[in-house]
């Protein structure tokens, strides 16, 4: 057995909890950042016309479109964090749980 558990495994308490913060940290500043470039396109589009505005609107669709795949997967991803923290902590308790019983059992 080495330092990091049974065979080079193992889980710092609340790691995935935190790397789930980290990921709801970066969907946060994504949906701003997309929130705030909108913000300026549309201020931008009111005084623009022709193809060219025609193409850029097409492209900012593109792109809000990409951003609102990209804050679902983060939210898909945190959400699969915390429920495999949730799994590992239960997977946990049953060994220790089973660990105990077998241990009364030895006397």
């Amino acid at each position: 057995m080495s330092e990091n558990g049974v065979a080079g495994l193992s889980q710092t308490e609340r790691a995935l909890s935190t790397a789930a913060d980290k990921v709801a940290t970066a969907r946060q500043d994504v949906t701003k950042l997309n929130q705030n470039l909108s913000g300026q396109i549309q201020g931008m589009g009111m005084k623009w016309g022709g193809q060219g505005a025609t193409a850029f609107h097409n492209l900012h669709t593109a792109w809000q479109d990409k951003a609102n795949k990209i804050v679902g997967a983060l939210d898909q991803f945190q959400q699969s964090l915390l429920e495999t923290e949730k799994d590992n902590v239960s997977t946990d308790q049953s060994q220790a749980d089973a660990s105990t019983r077998l241990l009364g059992r030895l006397g």
